[in-house]
């Protein structure tokens, strides 16, 4: 039987058109990658960006993160590496006020000129949502060109391999 939270986090999922994939809700906006998880009553939403190793420019944070972050029942909103944070509890946003937030939080990073992931994971090359996929891989989910991705599988199965070789 499914809990209170996650049937609160699917009705989220379903009312603003994600994807599921193992209780991992997603979906793209603007090229962003918008996850969407349920963590002990607390819904976490991270709206990935193309940020490889790259920082975040501190005027993303400065003004509009903690500004979302002072917004009644959010919990927190901060700068993860290639990503942004909003946390909530379940319960607590109806599926426009949620959607509305993440809406503004992609709007901050275009207006600071991060851009989403526009660079196919696997071969770094440019891509476009039409011409890509989106799949999970050790529970994370990884954007890759239609083309490439037997070709990515197949790297990681081979450094499972090595990994595990090197484990005996």
């Amino acid at each position: 039987m499914e809990s209170n939270e996650a049937t609160y986090v699917k009705g989220l999922a379903v009312g603003n058109r994600y994807h599921e994939s193992d209780n991992i809700y997603f979906k793209e906006m603007d090229g962003y990658l918008i996850v969407m998880v349920e963590q002990s009553g607390r819904v976490v939403i991270e709206v990935r960006s193309g940020l490889e190793s790259g920082t975040m420019p501190m005027a993303v944070g400065e003004g509009g993160v903690s500004e979302i972050s002072e917004k009644d029942n959010v919990n927190d909103c901060f700068i993860a590496k290639e990503s942004i944070q909003l946390s909530f509890l379940a319960d607590t946003l109806s599926a426009l006020e949620v959607e509305d937030l993440t809406k503004q939080i992609v709007e901050l990073l275009k207006e600071h000129h991060v851009h989403g992931l526009s660079n196919c994971r696997f071969c770094g090359k440019e891509m476009t949502q039409y011409d890509s996929v989106i799949i999970k891989v050790n529970g994370r989910l990884e954007k890759v060109h239609k083309e490439c991705y037997h070709s990515f599988v197949e790297e990681i199965e081979e450094a499972k391999k090595i990994n595990h070789k090197a484990i005996i």
